[in-house]
C-alpha cells in the first residue's frame, strides 16, 4: 500500500450510486448514467467471473470532486431482462491524489 500510495493514487472503493461523473461533460449520478447503458452498446462488456455473467462498463474522467478517476460499473447479465440495470449494479472507484503546491 505504501509504493501505491507514494504514487500518487487512492485506494480502490466502492461507489456511492448518487456519486457525480461527467459523462461528455454532462454533470450526472452514476445512478442515471447507468440507467442510460445499453448491452448492446459496444463500451458495455460481458465478461465471466466464477461461473457468473456481468456486463462491465468503465469510465474514466472528471468525478464531482475535481479529480480524474476511474469507475467500473457492473451487474449481473440475468438481470438485464428483468430489470433497469441501475436497480442492482455494482461500481468501484479508484482517483488518482490531487497535486498539492
Amino acid at each position: 500500500m505504501a509504493a501505491f500510495r507514494e504514487r500518487g493514487f487512492l485506494t480502490i472503493g466502492a461507489a456511492k450510486t448518487n456519486r457525480i461523473i461527467f459523462p461528455v461533460n454532462v454533470k450526472m449520478s452514476i445512478r442515471d448514467f447507468a440507467s442510460r447503458l445499453r448491452t448492446r452498446c459496444p463500451s458495455v462488456r460481458l465478461v465471466a467471473v466464477g461461473g457468473r455473467r456481468y456486463y462491465v462498463y468503465r469510465y474514466e474522467g472528471k468525478l464531482n470532486d475535481g479529480v480524474e478517476g476511474i469507475v467500473l460499473m457492473a451487474y449481473p447479465k440475468a438481470l438485464s431482462a428483468s430489470r433497469k440495470p441501475s436497480a442492482h449494479f455494482y461500481a468501484w472507484t479508484a482517483a488518482k491524489a490531487r497535486e498539492t503546491s
